[in-house]
């Protein structure tokens, strides 16, 4: 049993991806769950589902009527990414072109419509930018990981 910042009593319950949580929560099976909007929003614009608050720094321009956990009194900010990734080897000139066909491609208005319309953000950007943004990331999670005492036994 987990008690949290808000009082609340929760059991982890460990699935082996977000469907078949989902699936479990749209068939009351759990209570509620953290997961990625793009494949909530369709549940909660149909009334299936609730959003209860985002986990984000900001609201959402995507779902800005769901307020941050933050502005509830929890400091908790969690984010979904994608991106590319190549062994290091790859010489930079392949490096570079990629990175602009990708850009380019993020820049295509089917693309820009697609990703509007699935609730996903997009942040094109350099390979330098990426790099940076993973070791930002990867600095967080290895402080949280510290600061519960996370092991790979938990």
């Amino acid at each position: 049993m987990l008690k949290t910042a808000m009082g609340l009593d929760l059991v982890h319950v460990p699935y082996k991806g977000q469907a078949p949580a989902l699936a479990d929560l749209l068939g009351g099976q759990v209570a509620l769950m953290f997961g990625n909007w793009p494949e909530f929003r369709g549940h909660v614009q149909s009334g299936r589902l609730v959003a209860l608050g985002m986990a984000t720094a900001r609201r959402s321009a995507h779902a800005p009527q769901v307020p941050t956990l933050a502005e509830q009194g929890v400091r908790l900010e969690s984010n979904s990414w994608n991106g590319l990734l190549a062994p290091a080897a790859t010489p930079d000139a392949i490096v570079q072109r990629m990175n602009a066909e990708v850009n380019r491609a993020l820049a295509a208005p089917a693309v820009a419509e697609a990703f509007q319309q699935g609730g996903i953000a997009s942040l094109s950007g350099t390979p330098a930018q990426f790099a940076e943004f993973l070791r930002a990331e990867t600095a967080r999670y290895a402080e949280v990981i510290r600061r519960a005492h996370i092991t790979a036994e938990s």
